[in-house]
């Protein structure tokens, strides 16, 4: 799902390229939208689309992820004071359906900042957010972290509407 903002293509292009995903749906009502229009476009989503990447804009996607995020989770994200920055993704997992998710029901799996992508493009091991406290005791493993199995889960990646040269 993404915004029909100018630039939004430029950032899809890499994601394409490296993922080939089934389909793209561009949507008007994304752009700009506040964090309870994107959780109702979620919640239209068919049951049968396990894996959604969700390409939009600040303050919504923000405010979609701490709306989301698990009480565990809440942590591995940027408070509302803070900065959810251009090109940052936020993935999450739950067990339901998508017309049940809802405020607090989703796990944090990975928060990326562009700032935590290495010169190669992989991501630090420490960017979930259930090791953002071992990161900043300086305890964080070198080694990247296992998939984890998730019959739903969602990505939101910030749209890089004022910056673009994130590798993925």
């Amino acid at each position: 799902l993404s915004s029909t903002a100018l630039r939004t293509p430029e950032t899809l292009a890499p994601i394409q390229a490296a993922l080939t995903p089934r389909r793209i749906v561009f949507d008007h009502d994304l752009y700009l939208a506040p964090p309870t229009t994107l959780l109702d476009h979620l919640r239209r989503l068919e049951e049968s689309v396990v894996e959604v990447l969700m390409v939009g804009h600040n303050p919504g996607l923000h405010e979609l992820a701490l709306l989301l995020a698990d009480r565990r989770s809440l942590p591995g994200l940027p408070p509302s004071t803070g900065k959810f920055p251009t090109g940052a993704l936020a993935s999450f997992r739950w067990d339901g359906t998508w017309r049940r998710l809802g405020p607090g029901g989703a796990s944090l799996t990975a928060y990326v900042a562009p700032r935590e992508l290495r010169e190669d493009g992989a991501a630090s091991a420490c960017r979930a957010g259930r090791e953002r406290a071992m990161l900043a005791a300086g305890k964080c493993r070198e080694d990247p972290m296992p998939a984890q199995p998730s019959p739903t889960s969602l990505a939101l990646l910030l749209g890089l509407s004022f910056f673009f040269g994130l590798a993925f």
